[in-house]
């Protein structure tokens, strides 16, 4: 799906390189950045009171550096006036045959209402047949997310200390 440029009222914020706004319905979100001098902030709010699909914020990386490893995406979220869930999500496939190795979307560990700012994390087995690791947040519905100190990263820690981990 191609990305589309949004405008915004603040001058200054603009779609950031490499993150773009994707979806079954992509329309129904805006997507803004927010810059300070300390970091950046990802913003995506519905603009609709009702949708019935999702908007995700993502970005892709070539699993090369991780494949045989696991996998961890971790950033911190804050939320308001969720109609739905939201939820960070990872996908770990093969481009080129379309075969999806290991997903997760939170969907049972679901951000719901109004949240304060707080990390999550998800982790992955990156199967060494596959060439690329897309990850970002997903909003199903309406309201309002934001998302900082986005990390993909290889999983240094131990399987005790996952909550979730997820293959398929």
């Amino acid at each position: 799906m191609i990305s589309l440029f949004l405008l915004s009222a603040f001058s200054h914020q603009k779609e950031p390189p490499n993150w773009y706004k994707n979806g079954d319905k992509a329309y129904a979100y805006d997507f803004i950045t927010q810059n300070t001098e300390k970091e950046e902030v990802l913003h995506l709010r519905s603009n609709q009171e009702s949708i019935r699909g999702f908007g995700t914020i993502m970005r892709n990386s070539f699993s090369k550096p991780f494949r045989g490893r696991k996998v961890i995406f971790s950033a911190h979220v804050k939320t308001e006036d969720l109609r739905g869930w939201v939820g960070l999500w990872m996908r770990v496939a093969d481009s080129r045959t379309g075969e999806i190795y290991a997903y997760e979307n939170m969907v049972r560990e679901a951000i719901k209402g109004t949240q304060a700012w707080k990390k999550y994390s998800i982790v992955l087995d990156v199967n060494p047949d596959s060439d690329i690791v897309s990850y970002g947040i997903l909003l199903n519905d309406a309201g309002k997310i934001w998302m900082k100190n986005a990390k993909l990263e290889v999983f240094t820690g131990k399987d005790t200390d996952l909550k979730v981990n997820k293959t398929r």
